[in-house]
């Protein structure tokens, strides 16, 4: 149960996106964080699609 004392449903399908990341996003993001990590070469920061129904496929090249 919730706090509200209702059923609790978890693992709840509430639909997706799928994001193509892309080195101009990936720079434009670490430049708006001030974040010019090294990796960023390679990996895509974490938070750069945030969301519970989301999904990231790779970093495009």
């Amino acid at each position: 149960m919730n706090l509200k004392g209702e059923s609790a449903f978890i693992g709840r399908l509430c639909g997706s996106s799928v994001h193509d990341t892309t080195q101009e996003g990936v720079a434009f993001y670490a430049n708006a964080l001030d974040d010019q990590s090294p990796r960023w070469q390679e990996v895509a920061p974490r938070l750069l699609h945030h969301s519970g129904c989301d999904v990231v496929h790779g970093l495009a090249r």
